[in-house]
């Protein structure tokens, strides 16, 4: 097997498992969100708050890099 398709492979394996992950998570926000409200959304509030800071921070670093 060449190395070309050996990398189309591997791409294709990571790409279709995240997918899968994505998919599963998806799909347990929801049951958290009947099952357990109060921690679901402490959870969902806390992970967008620290996407906000990352987001906050890369584009500080790429208003430096300008």
């Amino acid at each position: 097997m060449d190395i070309v398709q050996l990398l189309i492979d591997g791409f294709f394996i990571f790409t279709l498992g995240s997918f899968v992950v994505g998919m599963i998570i998806g799909a347990l926000i929801p049951i958290g969100l009947l099952l357990f409200p109060k921690t679901t959304l402490s959870c969902l509030e806390t992970f967008l708050r620290y996407n906000i800071e990352y987001n906050e921070y890369t584009l500080k670093r790429l208003e430096e890099l300008k």
